[in-house]
């Protein structure tokens, strides 16, 4: 009886350790795979950061406060949960630290950088990024491309720049899996699609027309598109058709969502759209004058720039 005893006590004993393990292994899944969104709100120097199931006036989970000068235009992630901030007054800061504590860890400003002006900023998983550049005094409007690690005033790796690349006002930078990159250029109401390894000046391997003064552009995991449009309030999407082919889509509009900039999707498809007084969401399938679904105000001024979900 007594042997009984303590093999149904053990049975227990390794009944709840296994409940603990698989609640320890189910709760870190979860949060291996929350996603948080990213936004610049240029007003106030902020770069905050929400869950994603934030609306209303949510707290931030988050916020870096950055000192004048310099005023946050565009935010990026890398896939160690890097934030690259890109600051319209000509510098990039990048941001780390543990869970959410961040710190200022690299610089990249200075004559040999070559960013004056930036509007955009994008980032791949490994660290390395492109910037757009409305240029100035000392050069043409361009997009750089910067290894990983950089810090101080160094030189771009690759500049895409020249009257074949079809670059004028840059405002929006995307990548997709391939690597290949998706740039809209706003006076030409343009996007231009250049391959991983251009330089120079590089002809775009794609261009869709049809925008409407573009703002940001955002590519998904299906590689549809979606870019803002500052021109009518909308949001243009594209759908693929071929390899190197896209075809126009829904177009995305609600009298709330003015002037829209930042534009990006969660893993379920939602999509995110920063304008004046906020962040809107949008259900996947949206199309025509279609209501959000959701508003994220925020209690700070809430004029968000640049969005990124990660």
């Amino acid at each position: 009886m007594r042997n009984q005893r303590l093999l149904s006590g053990f049975a227990l004993c390794f009944s709840l350790l296994i409940v603990a393990v698989t609640t320890a292994c189910s709760s870190h899944r979860r949060t291996a795979t929350a996603q948080y969104l990213y936004a610049t709100i240029p007003e106030t120097g902020l770069i905050v950061v929400y869950a994603l199931s934030s609306s209303g006036n949510s707290e931030p989970v988050a916020t870096i406060k950055e000192h004048p000068p310099d005023k946050p235009i565009d935010v990026s992630v890398d896939g160690a949960g890097e934030v690259f901030v890109a600051n319209e007054n000509g510098n990039v800061r990048a941001y780390g630290g543990p869970n959410f504590h961040y710190e200022l860890i690299h610089t990249i400003e200075g004559p040999h950088t070559g960013i004056e002006h930036p509007t955009a900023i994008v980032t791949n998983v490994d660290g390395t990024f492109y910037i757009a550049d409305a240029g100035g005094p000392n050069d043409k409007p361009h997009v750089e491309w910067f290894p990983a690690g950089q810090n101080g005033n160094v030189f771009p790796n690759r500049v895409i720049s020249g009257p074949h690349t079809g670059i004028t006002t840059p405002r929006g930078l995307a990548l997709d899996g391939s690597g290949r990159l998706f740039v809209t250029d706003q006076a030409t109401n343009r996007l231009l699609v250049f391959g991983p390894d251009d330089t120079g000046d590089a002809s775009p391997l794609l261009v869709l027309n049809g925008l409407r003064s573009p703002e940001r552009v955002f590519v998904d995991q299906d590689l549809n598109i979606f870019v803002s449009n500052r021109g009518d309030d909308s949001i243009s999407t594209f759908f693929m058709t071929g390899p190197q082919s896209w075809s126009p889509n829904a177009t995305i509009r609600d009298v709330r969502m003015r002037q829209p900039t930042g534009v990006a999707a969660d893993q379920s498809g939602r999509l995110a759209v920063a304008a004046t007084g906020g962040i809107f969401f949008f259900s996947p399938a949206s199309g025509g004058e279609f209501a959000p679904s959701g508003e994220l105000r925020g209690r700070f001024p809430m004029n968000p720039s640049g969005i990124f979900i990660h």
